[in-house]
């Protein structure tokens, strides 16, 4: 089994996708918050193990990406 995560911002796009899951016979379910901030501390690991932050990353570079992600999170 292959799990999917897909960010959808426009209500319309949310049931055209719903509706297409029910037709090809996929399950479907809506990742609860602590999930999405299991996913966004996977991500920061998966960031920090990448050549360019060998030397890990610093408060001020976890907190930099924390603040991206809530701009982009609460600016709908």
């Amino acid at each position: 089994m292959q799990n999917l995560v897909i960010s959808i911002e426009n209500p319309l796009d949310t049931q055209l996708l719903l509706s297409l899951v029910g037709r090809l016979g996929l399950k479907v379910r809506t990742l609860s918050a602590f999930e999405e901030q299991m996913l966004a501390r996977q991500s920061i690991v998966q960031l920090s193990e990448q050549e360019n932050y060998s030397e890990g990353l610093d408060m001020e570079d976890i907190m930099s990406i924390v603040e991206e992600v809530r701009t982009e999170r609460y600016q709908k």
